[in-house]
């Protein structure tokens, strides 16, 4: 505190200072009255030390005065899915819807489109996903009750392996997820236990693959 105080009667301010181990909540509580009661209250308390979104949730709920949270590992490193899986599933070749019929690995046909309502604030009240020649005046009544602002989701952006929109700058990429992530109900948002996003089938989809189980049976007879 000696020195802090010294360099700021030199014009220098110390910004902020790092706790990286041990009992963050306690040790943030300590070092903010120490600091306060040494009239440093604009010095900045910033922590560390193998942080996750549960941690500091549970820092901020208990009311540790931290101002700014450093991540690391947790954001590098997934622990409850440290790979990504991905199967690619044919859907539609050469004008015709294609499905996959194997037991526990049913997929859906056609080529598709993602409609997104929003209720009167402007907030997501669901996904329909559709075929790709429906169009959101025909989708919103499929919401219930009927939505008044449906949004096709999904965009072309390469055609013969070339880019035809043009590449969003990285604030724009962020300024688009805030607004995306402001539209989203805190309740799906929540860390614990958040409520499941409302995605269903159109009534269109949902014929297609009746009828393409059926044609898969018929021809396996």
């Amino acid at each position: 505190m000696d020195v802090a105080r010294r360099l700021k009667a030199d014009g220098i301010n110390i910004q902020a200072i790092r706790l990286d181990s041990g009992n963050l909540e306690q040790l943030s509580k300590q070092s903010r009255r120490i600091l306060d009661d040494a009239g440093l209250r604009d010095v900045a308390i910033f922590a560390s030390g193998n942080l996750d979104e549960y941690k500091i949730a549970e820092l901020l709920a208990a009311g540790s005065p931290i101002d700014a949270f450093g991540i690391g590992t947790a954001l590098s490193t997934s622990d409850d899915a440290p790979a990504a899986d991905y199967t690619y599933k044919l859907s539609d070749y050469a004008g015709r819807p294609r499905l996959k019929t194997s037991a526990g690995k049913i997929s859906l046909p056609g080529r598709k489109q993602v409609f997104r309502a929003l209720d009167g604030q402007g907030r997501y009240r669901g996904d329909i996903l559709g075929l790709i020649d429906e169009s959101p005046a025909s989708i919103r009544r499929e919401f219930r009750p009927e939505a008044e602002n449906v949004t096709a989701m999904l965009e072309v952006l390469f055609e013969d392996g070339k880019r035809v929109v043009p590449q969003p700058t990285l604030e724009e990429s962020r300024q688009r997820f805030l607004r995306s992530f402001e539209a989203l109900d805190p309740r799906f948002k929540a860390i614990r236990s958040p409520d499941s996003y409302p995605v269903k089938h159109s009534a269109a989809l949902g014929a297609m693959i009746i009828g393409e189980k059926l044609r898969a049976e018929t021809l396996q007879d």
